[in-house]
């Protein structure tokens, strides 16, 4: 099956991004008879609102290099306190 032949599609280029150049949305069918400034318009607003939200192995991977700075700190922390206390 072959589909999205007839779709209205916004592309926005230059979206000042490290790794995107560029995003195709494909517009709903009872929007397609808008004019192409709101769309466009509607488009941006969108993509600015994007945010990545990182899944719970990259939320453990965060816990987890927190907790080694903060174990870290503790022992150098420590390890001052020994020497200036003999």
């Amino acid at each position: 099956m072959v589909r999205g032949v007839n779709k209205r599609v916004v592309e926005v280029v230059n979206l000042d991004h490290e790794y995107f150049e560029r995003a195709i949305l494909f517009v709903r069918e009872p929007q397609q008879d808008r004019e192409e400034p709101l769309l466009r318009q509607e488009a941006g607003r969108y993509l600015r609102g994007l945010r990545y939200h990182p899944g719970k192995k990259g939320l453990l991977l965060r816990w987890g290099l927190l907790c080694c700075q903060l174990a870290g700190a503790a022992a150098v922390g420590a390890g001052l306190m020994a020497l200036l206390h003999p």
